[in-house]
């Protein structure tokens, strides 16, 4: 009995010793199988740059002779050609100077300027932008913002911005949605999204 002890034990001994190295070796064969770029998971404890999936700057369409409505903005590549919306009580017409791409110089509304929906009519007023010198300190605004950003003077002096700048004879303005794309940006489920402004 104490020599078949012997023999099961060589048996199992040999099994695990061949198991253990069946595993090292199927270990160091995917160790060192190259892993796809796209699929290394980065450097634990770094932030890594993120992918700009979407990025939008007013800048597609010039606003220098002009304001232009957001309604009627169509944004660049980086922007997926989006157009965009906004409540009533932001848009252009609402008398409060909501709803316009500007840049420093760019002119007061038009009165008489057709509205872009959700309004009906008209710019009158001038949408209450001529009102203390709100188009002129938005234009200013937009360009200490493009120098805050790191443009050149002249870079600042053409950037652009979506005025909300609520500037009605009331003081009063009524909640809603200030900017809405028409067509949702894709995302992907499980992915961390990141919004700046």
């Amino acid at each position: 009995m104490h020599r078949g002890r012997r023999g099961v034990m060589s048996l199992f001994t040999l099994f695990l010793c061949v198991a253990i190295a069946a595993i090292g070796l199927t270990t160091a064969s995917m160790l060192s199988t190259s892993t796809p770029a796209s699929a290394n998971p980065g450097t634990p404890g770094v932030t890594q740059p993120g992918v700009p999936l979407y990025s939008e700057d007013f800048s597609a369409t010039s606003a220098a002779g002009a304001p232009i409505q957001v309604g009627n903005y169509v944004g660049a590549a980086a922007a997926q050609n989006e157009q965009y919306k906004a409540d009533a009580a932001w848009s252009p017409g609402a008398q409060a100077c909501n709803g316009w791409i500007l840049r420093q110089g760019t002119p007061v509304p038009v009165n008489g300027t057709v509205l872009a929906l959700p309004q009906i009519g008209v710019v009158t007023n001038n949408d209450q932008c001529n009102r203390n010198t709100a188009f002129f300190d938005l234009g200013n605004m937009a360009y200490a913002m493009g120098i805050y950003q790191g443009m050149t003077v002249a870079q600042a002096q053409a950037n652009q911005i979506l005025s909300e700048y609520t500037n009605s004879t009331t003081g009063v303005q009524a909640a809603g949605v200030q900017l809405e794309t028409r067509t949702a940006i894709p995302a992907i489920a499980g992915h961390f999204y990141a919004v700046s402004g």
